[in-house]
């Protein structure tokens, strides 16, 4: 059995040469196309910003009990809050894995990619009479296709007992399966 490898052609640039970033970019119909990619696209909520913040105001929090050290969640709580990580990666099936804390004041969160509804249709309704800063959703089954795309969450309802319409999460993980 062997491993197959790919040269992509990139040098260390000499100093006022072109940046390596744009040969890799050159190269991205190469690397769409590789077979298998392992390693998770990962996103660690406190120290990485969402591309885009649709509606409501979003921070990262310090809290000892959370995933990271912290969490990152909507300070307006309002039905519709929502946010979205933009991410490249080759064809394939994928799972994808994000903590969504539950607590008394969690909302139901739908999850969108490239604003197609994934996972349950009602939603994943975090609400919980006590803390659970380590709850993890997963989405398997997730078919996408190489090049771009656009991963969303966004508050949609809440349970009865809910106090009010907040999502938190710390990380954020999709993976190749197949």
């Amino acid at each position: 059995m062997g491993t197959q490898t790919v040269n992509l052609g990139l040098a260390k640039p000499a100093a006022g040469e072109t940046h390596w970033a744009t040969s890799l970019n050159a190269n991205w119909d190469t690397l769409d196309a590789m077979a298998y990619v392992s390693t998770p696209l990962s996103w660690n909520m406190l120290t990485t910003k969402p591309d885009t913040v649709g509606q409501g105001t979003w921070a990262a929090a310090q809290g000892s009990t959370r995933l990271y050290g912290g969490d990152f969640s909507n300070t307006t709580t309002t039905d519709g809050d929502n946010f979205t990580c933009n991410f490249r990666c080759p064809a394939g099936t994928y799972t994808l894995r994000f903590n969504a804390i539950k607590y008394s004041d969690a909302g139901i969160v739908k999850v969108y990619i490239d604003g197609n509804q994934v996972g349950t249709g009602s939603g994943y309704d975090e609400y919980a009479a006590s803390l659970d800063a380590v709850n993890i959703v997963e989405i398997s089954g997730l078919s996408l296709t190489a090049g771009e795309h656009t991963l969303k969450f966004q508050l949609s309802g809440k349970n009865a007992s809910a106090s009010s319409y907040r999502f938190r999460t710390s990380g954020i993980w999709l993976q190749r399966t197949a």
